[in-house]
C-alpha cells in the first residue's frame, strides 16, 4: 500500500502559531512514521489485537474469543433497512481501537465483529501505542490541504478503506484520551470544508460501526456522541452501534 507523504514548508507568514505550537510542529515533522499493520483478518490473526507495526501472533485455540450471547450485547438499530448502506467487507476495513488493553473486552468485541462479518483485509490503529498527537490549533489546515503534524494519523488520512470500526471502552462516561486525540485531528476535514479556499479534499463515503464497552455506573451517552462525530467527519455512515456495558461482572471471554 502506498502511503501519502506530505512535504510541508512553514514560514512566519504561513501560520500564526505561538512559539510553543511552532516548536511542537517542528518536533512532529521530524517523526518518521512506521509501516502500517495491514492484516488478513481471521480470528487467529486479530485476537488479542496487535500493536501498530507488530506482526500478528496466532494464539492457541484456548485464546480465541468466544462470541458473547445476544442477551449480553446491545445492538442499536440505526434506521430502517432501506436507509442503511451495506458495508463492503470485501474492501479494506480500518479499525481504530481506543483501548489500552491488547487482550481486553474491547479487543475481543472487535475481533468477534470482524469474525462475524468475514472481514478480509484491515489496517489496525491503536491510539494508546501509535504516535498520534492531539490537534494544537495551529490553523495550518485553514490554508493548506493537509495537517501540519506528520505522524501515524496518516493511516486515517490515507482514506483507502471502505468501512471503519471505532471502538472504545467507556472511561469516565467518555472515550479514552488517546482516541480523543484522533477526533481532534479530524479538524483537518472540518477546516478544509469551512475555511480552506483552495481545492477541497475529497473524503470517500464509507460506513462505520461503533463498539463501546464498559462497566460500573458510567453512562455511554457522551462516548457515543463523540464516536458519531468522528464518523461524520470521516464521511462515514454509522450502520451499527454495539454496546456491552456490564464487563465488570460479565467480561467478554
Amino acid at each position: 500500500m502506498e502511503n501519502k507523504v506530505y512535504t510541508i514548508s512553514l514560514s512566519n507568514n504561513e501560520t500564526d502559531s505561538s512559539d510553543f505550537a511552532q516548536e511542537f510542529i517542528n518536533d512532529a515533522q521530524s517523526t518518521t512514521p512506521v509501516a502500517p499493520t495491514t492484516l488478513f483478518a481471521t480470528p487467529q490473526s486479530f485476537i488479542p489485537g496487535e500493536l501498530l507495526g507488530d506482526a500478528p501472533v496466532p494464539p492457541s485455540d484456548d485464546d480465541v474469543a468466544k462470541e458473547p450471547v445476544a442477551s449480553d450485547v446491545a445492538k442499536e438499530p440505526i434506521a430502517s433497512d432501506d436507509d442503511v448502506p451495506t458495508p463492503n467487507f470485501n474492501a479494506k476495513c480500518l479499525v481504530i481501537n481506543g483501548s489500552p488493553h491488547k487482550d481486553g473486552n474491547t479487543a475481543r468485541m472487535v475481533s468477534n465483529y470482524i469474525f462475524e462479518n468475514n472481514v478480509k483485509l484491515m489496517t489496525a490503529v491503536y491510539p494508546y501505542f501509535a504516535n498520534i498527537k492531539p490537534c494544537i490549533d495551529c490553523r495550518y489546515c485553514y490554508t493548506h490541504r493537509c495537517c501540519s503534524i506528520l505522524d501515524d494519523m496518516h493511516y486515517v488520512y490515507d482514506d483507502d478503506y471502505a468501512h471503519v470500526i471505532i471502538a472504545s471502552p467507556v472511561y469516565f462516561s467518555s472515550i479514552t484520551p488517546p482516541l480523543f486525540n484522533v477526533l481532534t485531528r479530524l479538524q483537518l476535514y472540518y477546516a478544509n470544508k469551512r475555511f480552506f479556499d483552495g481545492e477541497k479534499l475529497e473524503i470517500k463515503p464509507k460506513t462505520a460501526t461503533i463498539i463501546l464497552t464498559g462497566g460500573g455506573d458510567g453512562k455511554p451517552d457522551e462516548a457515543l456522541r463523540l464516536c458519531k462525530i468522528m464518523a461524520r467527519l470521516m464521511n462515514a455512515t454509522v450502520v451499527e452501534i454495539i454496546q456491552k456495558l456490564d464487563t465488570d461482572t460479565d467480561p467478554v471471554i
